[in-house]
């Protein structure tokens, strides 16, 4: 898939806005570890954004090309009430009912809308129930994640709803 790159998002992310050949604008992604199949069952759902396209590339990499959604969604310092039960909602009756979990659901990976629907972002640590762990460099602070994670730990299902 062709493309041109607009901006690099984060410094210290493999993570661009781009343009496509039909002048649309996307993100790619480049990562060692991504679930796909849980980012999709979700973007099919409309909790997150749609993959126009995945290539595993050279050495492990990944590319991920998704929908931009930055026009209609943002970050929020705290999500309301009825973005929380959205975001339970989706975890819960989505993710979870099909055996996966994401892992990382931190403020930073949750967009909110005016109308308080989430969209949820980075599915680098998530996967199958019992089997997609935490990485070993998880900096473990007591106010972002459940109790039991530790590093390498695996990502249970109460995790996500912490």
């Amino acid at each position: 898939m062709n493309f041109t790159y607009k901006d690099q998002i984060h410094p210290e992310k493999l993570l661009f806005k781009i343009e496509l050949d039909d002048k649309s604008n996307a993100i790619v992604k480049f990562t060692k570890t991504y679930h796909l199949q849980s980012h999709r069952l979700l973007a099919d759902a409309g909790f997150a954004p749609k993959v126009i396209y995945y290539e595993e590339i050279l050495a492990g990499w990944k590319a991920i090309i998704m929908e931009d959604v930055s026009d209609y969604y943002h970050h929020a310092l705290e999500l309301s009430l009825s973005a929380k039960k959205n975001l339970r909602f989706a975890i819960e009756t989505i993710l979870h009912a099909n055996n996966f979990v994401h892992g990382d659901l931190r403020n930073s990976n949750v967009l909110v809308n005016n109308d308080q629907d989430i969209c949820i972002l980075d599915f680098d640590w998530a996967g199958q129930t019992g089997q997609a762990r935490y990485p070993i460099f998880i900096n473990i602070d007591e106010n972002l994640w459940h109790s039991d994670v530790r590093p390498g730990g695996v990502i249970r299902e109460e995790h996500d709803l912490y």
